[in-house]
């Protein structure tokens, strides 16, 4: 088993995984995540490092680098911040349904970065990501009770997103009308 990448490393990633294409720039990642710090292109080299060295353990080639950019197969990976805005603009059962089983929690929450343009990009992916998880997940929960899907169904669903988001309107609304 492998360990758990580094913080940085994490964020790096995600940061990729985010990006519109899969492809940023050295010195964009460079400054996200170590603006502050002595040597930023160092720390990125070392943190791109960490990341080869776990697609190495895992057998995955899906991210790459080269001297000006950082890419991300984009194509090869389930992200499920992309595919709860894919799910808010155009609706999808299956890929709701998967997002929302398979959904574990917040974007980095459990990584710590003290930079403030990492702050910031954070705030603003994770905003984006609760309104489209939460778009996504009252299409799903009016899906499922449009076609009156069998309550056991009904409440699974309800209860991940809860787990998630526990203020969650829709979700709460259904676990009512299951136990009326």
């Amino acid at each position: 088993l492998a360990p758990p990448m580094r913080d940085k490393a994490q964020a790096l990633l995600a940061f990729l995984a985010l990006s519109p294409t899969g492809i940023v720039k050295r010195s964009q990642a460079a400054e996200l995540l170590w603006g502050r710090g002595k040597d930023p292109r160092a720390s990125l080299r070392q943190a791109v490092r960490e990341i080869k060295m776990a697609e190495d353990r895992f057998g995955t080639q899906l991210f790459s680098s080269d001297k000006k950019f950082l890419k991300l197969d984009l194509a090869g990976l389930w992200v499920d911040a992309r595919v709860a805005s894919a799910c808010a603009s155009s609706f999808d059962v299956d890929l709701a349904t998967g997002l929302v089983l398979q959904a574990s929690g917040r974007l980095l929450e459990d990584c710590i970065i003290e930079e403030d343009a990492f702050d910031d990009w954070l705030v603003t992916e994770c905003s984006r990501r609760d309104a489209d998880f939460g778009i996504t997940s009252d299409r799903l929960l009016d899906f499922m009770l449009e076609n009156k899907a069998p309550g056991a169904a009904l409440k699974e669903i309800a209860l991940k997103i809860i787990a998630l988001n526990g203020s969650h309107e829709e979700a709460h609304r259904v676990l009512s009308l299951i136990h009326i």
